[in-house]
């Protein structure tokens, strides 16, 4: 962010100054990597976290979590996707922000983590002996009824 002057409490995550930054700057990354998402599949999610800031003017450090349902895209395909659409959307402002004058120079992917999955869980079998369960209450069932219909006819 040229516009920005890097001070040292920047380095301190818990500095007002960073928590000001931090405040400013990460919805607006937020908001474009949301519309950089497009395409990703029904339900696809981006959630940015600014982890850090640097010298150079002021560098924001952050990480970029993506769940996508698109499953024909491999995570480099995501990752080349959002980063392409991200400068697309820089370039259309003058090389700022969507909806704000903050500049941004360059954006670099520095680590890619592996994707994770979750297995569904199985429904639990139903086991045989729920139904030999269900069959003994039927046939008690039938019995009293039995019962009770011959008790009545004496």
């Amino acid at each position: 962010m040229s516009e920005k002057v890097f001070t040292a409490d920047l380095v301190d995550p818990n500095s007002q100054n960073f928590k000001n930054i931090k405040a400013e700057i990460e919805p607006l990354i937020q908001a474009t990597f949301e519309r950089a998402s497009v395409n990703l599949g029904y339900g696809s999610m981006t959630q940015v976290n600014i982890t850090g800031f640097r010298s150079g003017s002021v560098i924001a450090e952050y990480v970029v979590r993506v769940t996508y349902t698109n499953s024909t895209l491999s995570p480099n395909d995501v990752a080349n996707h959002l980063q392409r659409n991200f400068n697309e959307q820089v370039t259309a402002n003058n090389g700022a922000l969507p909806n704000s004058n903050i500049r941004v120079d360059s954006i670099t992917l520095s680590e890619q983590i592996a994707p994770t999955t979750t297995s569904p869980v199985p429904p639990e079998p139903f086991a045989e002996w729920k139904i030999a369960v269900i069959c003994a209450c039927i046939l008690a069932f039938v019995a009293i009824v039995v019962a009770v219909a011959a008790a009545c006819v004496r």
